[in-house]
């Protein structure tokens, strides 16, 4: 009789053991996230302007995705989806010398469950000018770390590239990064 106890007692024990990996090979893996594959285009707004004058590097910024430009076999990524990221660089306009600059960096993305799926992205430089409607806006590929980009001198006149004016980002704006590497989602992002 306890040799029959022990036997069903460890059947028991076994099952219970094997049931969850036994489980998980019917049913296949569990579910993934998608992949968000370079040359992805994001373009977003932000949800506060930033200004050379009162932002300081290293400051976050938070913004949603307005369109986006996918690549084959990537994901999704959709209008709504809110982004945050980092002023990499900000430098004030100085008396007479130079205009004000920033440079931002998008980090990642985050869903309206509050998860967060990292990025790597180019950058966005804006340099002041003297009219609102002549931005110096650089989106040029820089990576993180690159050197400073200059407006291109052929296209901007000589007495507006050192004007002593902050560089303005408002939230009306649509600012464009692209993806550099590729990038996992968390298994079911949720966007808004």
């Amino acid at each position: 009789m306890r040799r029959c106890v022990a036997w069903a007692v460890t059947l028991v024990a076994g099952v219970l053991c094997l049931y969850p990996g036994l489980r998980m090979l019917w049913s296949g893996p569990g579910e993934t996230g998608q992949i968000i594959q370079p040359g992805t285009a994001i373009c977003v707004r932000l949800l506060r302007p930033i200004t050379s004058a009162n932002a300081e590097s290293g400051q976050p910024f938070a913004g949603y995705v307005v369109s986006s430009e996918t690549v084959k076999g990537s994901a999704p990524v959709r209008p709504g989806t809110l982004v945050e990221g980092t002023c990499l660089v900000v430098r004030k306009a100085t008396d007479n010398s130079r205009p004000g600059y920033v440079r931002l960096a998008l980090q990642g993305l985050r869903d309206s469950d509050g998860r967060f799926a990292p990025l790597e992205t180019t950058t966005f430089s804006q340099w002041g000018g003297p009219e609102q409607g002549n931005r110096h806006a650089v989106s040029n590929g820089k990576k993180m770390g690159d050197r400073l980009a200059m407006p291109d001198e052929a296209r901007t006149p000589s007495n507006q590239l050192f004007a002593t004016v902050e560089a303005l980002l408002p939230t009306e704006e649509t600012i464009k990064f692209v993806v550099l590497k590729p990038s996992l989602t968390p298994p079911g992002f949720c966007v808004p």
